[in-house]
């Protein structure tokens, strides 16, 4: 090999092949030393997208790729730590080691690689939309699936992409090559926008896997059954379990209805803050999930009912 080839930068297919092998081998030992002998495998940003194309062409992640990928995200921590430089999500580069910088004859590799992650997690969003209505059709392993391949991708985009574009909006460019950088970093923004409501969707989603129904109770079910989606805040449901464990404690210490009745007067203020944030379907919810409120609106509705039909005296 002469040193003019040596000297030269792998393109996007030999990193290609090179992750290929890397997938290949048979031993950590075999993975290990084909790391070792191609640095470019951790510190090339065009391997991190390669990685995220890897693992979403495999839903299903077979055990030799997750073997392989823990190695390699072990060893790129290994390789960062090294250089001094801080190896969480959380934390930005701080010198040139952690990244190898491209030059700007690598700007159209770049383009291709930030405007297919567009084009795909256009798609997937889509997808995720249509998974929001019926969640029941995923299980928890591929959402968290998800959620380790979009929370990589938001750190790439922020550790990786955005500083190689700063960097060379810094460098003497041509026009074109100074109007392109600058499509691409508004592109990378909306790419964050974009992954960022993929994750909130993957967390509205995961409440809803097969298995997080596996795990709900029959009258958890019977409730979603009945009620459907309407949706219930943390206040609201703070709001009426505190009505509800009182309730529930006057009933242990053997209490009914005239208890609730004589004590009840120091909830009014709680119980009404719920009536005027909430709608009939949403009270209607929270009587069902908690019985305790339901019996303490029950008395309270009575109540007004007798005192509007004149059964119930009110003093003058």
């Amino acid at each position: 090999m002469t040193e003019t080839q040596q000297n030269q930068e792998p393109t996007g297919n030999d990193l290609t092949q090179t992750l290929e092998t890397y997938l290949r081998a048979e031993t950590d030992v075999q993975a290990r030393t084909i790391l070792e002998t191609h640095p470019e495998l951790l510190t090339d940003p065009q391997a991190e997208a390669l990685w995220q194309q890897v693992l979403r062409d495999n839903p299903t992640v077979p055990q030799r790729i997750t073997t392989r990928h823990k190695l390699w995200k072990r060893k790129r921590r290994q390789r960062m730590r090294h250089a001094g430089e801080p190896s969480t999500a959380s934390e930005h580069p701080k010198a040139n080691e952690e990244i190898q910088w491209q030059p700007i004859s690598k700007l159209s590799d770049i383009a291709g690689l930030i405007d297919g992650m567009y084009a795909d997690d256009q798609e997937q969003h889509r997808l995720y939309l249509e998974a929001r209505e019926k969640p029941h059709v995923l299980d928890d392993a591929t959402i968290q699936r998800a959620v380790r391949l979009y929370t990589d991708r938001l750190d790439m985009l922020t550790t990786v992409f955005a500083p190689q574009l700063a960097r060379w909006q810094a460098d003497p460019l041509t026009d074109e090559q100074r109007q392109e950088v600058e499509r691409l970093t508004v592109k990378i923004a909306d790419l964050r926008a974009l992954d960022e409501n993929i994750m909130a969707l993957l967390k509205e989603i995961e409440q809803g896997t097969i298995d997080a129904v596996m795990r709900k109770s029959d009258l958890e079910l019977g409730i979603e059954a009945v009620y459907g989606k309407t949706p219930l805040t943390d206040q609201q449901n703070q709001l009426a379990k505190k009505i509800d464990e009182w309730v529930k404690g006057i009933e242990q210490r053997g209490g009914g209805d005239e208890q609730i009745l004589k004590e009840m007067y120091d909830y009014m203020p709680t119980f009404k803050q719920i009536m005027d944030g909430s709608t009939r379907d949403q009270m209607d919810k929270l009587c069902a999930i908690y019985p305790g409120f339901y019996r303490f609106a029950t008395l309270l509705n009575d109540l007004a009912s007798g005192m509007q039909n004149g059964t119930i005296k009110v003093p003058r």
